[in-house]
């Protein structure tokens, strides 16, 4: 982002009036986050009267993030494919979980698995009946 604002400076700052700046963002359809951003603000000494630069802890609102978009899990594998009670008391199966527009974090000497195991929890029941709630999986 920072290349394409300095090579448009001109167009994308507007100084409308003596305390009021503008920065107008063009519109970037290659600008793509992986992982969140944090943008800062400084104003240079050279564009204030007093002289004295501005930098993010003087300006409020900043820092900011910007987020990349959420991504998607699909679950698959083979407990889907044949998802019964007796399939699970009788054979190994598995689940598999892909990201789609995301990733997992790095699973360092095999820690993911540790850190994270999978368990089951009740889902919250919007009802007040007898009956259990559907089980859920959370990874």
């Amino acid at each position: 982002m920072q290349a394409t604002l300095r090579d448009q400076l001109d167009k994308v700052v507007v100084r409308e009036s003596a305390t009021v700046l503008r920065i107008e963002l063009p519109q970037l359809l290659a600008y793509g986050l992986e992982m969140a951003e944090t943008i800062t603000t400084s104003v240079p000494a050279a564009c204030v009267r007093s002289g004295a630069q501005l930098r993010a802890e003087h300006i409020g609102g900043v820092p900011f993030r910007m987020l990349p978009p959420a991504g998607r899990a699909f679950v698959g594998g083979t407990l889907l494919q044949r998802a019964q009670e007796t399939t699970v008391k009788t054979e190994a199966t598995q689940l598999t979980v892909v990201l789609k527009q995301d990733t997992f974090l790095s699973d360092e000497a095999g820690a993911w698995p540790r850190l994270h195991p999978p368990r089951l929890a009740s889902h919250p029941c919007h009802h007040h009946s007898a009956r259990a709630c559907d089980p859920i999986l959370l990874v």
